[in-house]
């Protein structure tokens, strides 16, 4: 018999970008909407090859993967892929045995290289579950194509949730252009044209390089927490984009754009900021058809 539905809670490592803030923010509203949170998983940073081999002979980390074996008959939310320790990652994978899994999908980390032959271990996981939460129609369509045959739920937009009151709405008509995000992998950033373009631009985020990002249309506002950067941004649109290059986004990261939601987006619409995107990205469906 299949009992209430209830959640796995994910602890992610604190950090100055929002990459685990859609984690923390579905976790939230699990907690308020859900049933029970099963237990609470804690994300582990580890220096060296040694603290890896340390984790396996801990009693208590023992005793989790015993927990973890012990759920059954229970419907389960958990979110995918698991960012977790090899250990941890296969006993969760394996929840599906004795319980129904409901997986709310954050990337399909092999759709960024494009590579069909990769996508078996992520099609396989989500067959495995009796429902999963996808980003968009584009990503359903390329994974139902690929193998894909579990029930689908179209999420369209990440939820952004903020601790206070809305932000102060700065927005006015201009050419100032936000850009938020890890600034390390925005390659396009470094294209010497990017000084020629006729805009100004106000940049946010860790991994600054201001020795190979000089340009006098640039300015670096500083890297803040999640919960914090939606008062600080400042300017007149939020762009989204990736890759390399400054005419299209290029490389994993911007074929990625074809098929995932950037966070960012969220980000920019809780700050009040309307967006620019892609033409060919996934959620240009979305910006289109709300405007």
């Amino acid at each position: 018999m299949i009992r209430c539905m209830h959640y796995i809670g994910e602890k992610p490592l604190a950090s100055n970008h929002a990459g685990n803030k859609a984690r923390i923010d579905i976790d939230s509203v699990l907690e308020q909407k859900c049933g029970k949170c099963i237990l609470n998983i804690n994300q582990i940073a580890y220096k060296n090859i040694f603290e890896k081999i340390k984790w396996v002979f801990n009693i208590s980390n023992a005793k989790l993967l015993l927990k973890i074996w012990s759920i059954k008959n229970k419907i389960i939310i958990l979110q995918y892929p698991f960012y977790f320790n090899p250990f941890i990652r296969k006993t969760l994978s394996n929840l599906d045995i004795h319980n129904k899994e409901i997986l709310i999908v954050h990337d399909v980390d092999s759709l960024r290289s494009i590579g069909e032959q990769s996508l078996g271990g992520d099609i396989a996981d989500m067959n495995r579950a009796v429902a999963v939460v996808l980003h968009n129609q584009k990503m359903i369509d390329a994974l139902q194509k690929l193998g894909l045959r579990t029930p689908v739920v179209n999420l369209e937009l990440f939820d952004y949730l903020l601790n206070g009151e809305l932000p102060k709405q700065n927005y006015k008509l201009g050419n100032t252009i936000v850009f938020a995000g890890n600034l390390g992998k925005s390659i396009f950033l470094k294209d010497k044209r990017f000084e020629k373009l006729r805009l100004n631009f106000n940049l946010y985020g860790p991994n600054f390089d201001k020795e190979k990002i000089s340009w006098n249309n640039v300015t670096y506002k500083g890297s803040f927490k999640p919960n914090e950067i939606p008062y600080y941004l400042e300017g007149s649109f939020g762009l989204i984009w990736d890759g390399n290059l400054l005419d299209t986004c290029s490389g994993a990261f911007g074929e990625y754009m074809k098929y995932n939601n950037p966070h960012k987006l969220s980000l920019y619409i809780a700050a009040g900021l309307p967006v620019v995107v892609w033409e060919k990205a996934a959620i240009a469906d979305f910006v289109k058809k709300y405007n």
